[in-house]
């Protein structure tokens, strides 16, 4: 619904979604379904040239779950991310802006389930220069 309060056009739109929906066990092609729909909003409202969309993060690798949810989790975040790639594969505009980041707790908040400041500050870089290289 807040989209229906923006205006564009857009050169670049940075989208972050799908760790709540791996929790909440969003069945594939319900979360495809959703990323479809707002890939085609995106591109056809408010005229996005690029649509960035950061790929899930390996949850098998959150400390703070615990064995086998963590296994699970990280599976399921695995599909959906398979998916979005296979997606936005099929969509000019888009890219996938993969979240491959090694095995450090730093890049851990203390809570060892959300990203640490330095890991925003990673995916921040590394998305700058993926949409500069696009615009």
């Amino acid at each position: 619904m807040r989209l229906n309060r923006v205006t564009g056009p857009f050169d670049a739109v940075l989208v972050a979604l799908g760790v709540n929906d791996v929790t909440r066990f969003v069945p594939r092609p319900v979360w495809l379904g959703r990323q479809r729909t707002l890939i085609d909003r995106l591109t056809r409202d408010f005229a996005a040239r690029h649509v960035l969309l950061t790929g899930l993060p390996p949850m098998d690798r959150f400390p703070l779950l615990p064995q086998p949810l963590r296994w699970t989790l990280g599976r399921h975040a695995a599909r959906l991310d398979e998916g979005l790639r296979t997606l936005a594969a099929g969509h000019p505009a888009c890219e996938v802006l993969s979240f491959d980041l090694p095995d450090d707790p730093a890049l851990m908040a203390e809570d060892g389930f959300h990203p640490s400041p330095a890991t925003y500050a990673i995916w921040a870089d590394m998305a700058a220069g993926r949409i500069l290289a696009r615009l």
